[in-house]
C-alpha cells in the first residue's frame, strides 16, 4: 500500500497531538485565578505538606457546600412536581455524590501520606482530590442550569409610570375638527325675469 503525504498525516497527527496534550500537562498547573482564592492552582509537587493539607480540606469544604446546594435545589424541583427538573438535577446529585466519594478517598488518603511522609503519594492523592473537585463544581453548575430561569427569578414584575409634565394633554396626532357653526347667510333676493 503507498502512503501520500495527507495520508500520512492523518496518521501521525494523533500521535503528534497527543505529545503536543503530554507535554502541556507536564508543565504542572498553570494560574488561572488569583492566588489562593482556588485551591487548584500550583505545583502539587512543590507544595509543603500543610498546604496540602489546606487546599484539601478547603476542597472537602466546597465540595460539600456544593452537594448541599444542589439537594436544595432537588428538594425545590420536587415541591414543584416538575419531572424534568426533578430528573435532571437529582442526576447531577447522583453523580455528584459519587465524586463526593471518591474526593473523600482522596482527602483521606492525602492526610495519610502526609503522615507517613509520603510526598509522591501526597501529591498523587492531591491530584486526584483536584480532577473530582472540578467535576463537583461542574456538576452543581449544570444543577443550576436544571432549574433554569427560577434561579434569577426575583419576584412579580412592578411597572412605575412617570410621565412628564412638559407633554401636552390633548394628543397632537389627531387633527381637530373645526366647530360647527349654526349660522346661515340671509336669503338672496331673486332677480326679476
Amino acid at each position: 500500500m503507498i502512503f501520500t503525504k495527507s495520508k500520512l498525516w492523518l496518521l501521525a497527527a494523533p500521535v503528534v497531538l497527543g505529545g503536543g496534550i503530554a507535554l502541556a500537562g507536564a508543565g504542572g498547573r498553570h494560574v488561572m485565578y488569583s492566588e489562593g482564592s482556588d485551591p487548584t492552582i500550583g505545583d502539587t509537587t512543590k507544595m509543603t505538606p500543610q498546604e496540602s493539607l489546606a487546599r484539601s480540606k478547603q476542597m472537602s469544604t466546597q465540595m460539600t457546600t456544593t452537594e448541599a446546594r444542589v439537594a436544595t435545589l432537588a428538594k425545590r424541583a420536587e415541591t414543584k412536581k416538575d419531572m424534568v427538573m426533578m430528573n435532571c438535577v437529582s442526576d447531577k446529585l447522583v453523580q455528584l455524590r459519587g465524586y463526593m466519594a471518591v474526593g473523600n478517598n482522596a482527602a483521606g488518603a492525602v492526610e495519610q501520606a502526609v503522615q507517613r511522609g509520603n510526598d509522591g503519594e501526597r501529591a498523587h492523592n492531591l491530584d486526584r482530590q483536584i480532577i473530582v473537585y472540578q467535576k463537583v463544581l461542574v456538576l452543581g453548575t449544570e444543577a443550576e442550569g436544571c432549574i433554569g430561569e427560577d434561579v434569577s427569578y426575583v419576584g412579580k414584575t412592578r411597572v412605575d409610570l412617570e410621565i412628564d409634565p412638559s407633554i401636552p394633554e390633548e394628543d397632537p396626532t389627531i387633527p381637530k375638527i373645526p366647530p360647527i357653526v349654526d349660522y346661515r347667510p340671509p336669503e338672496g333676493e331673486c332677480p326679476a325675469a
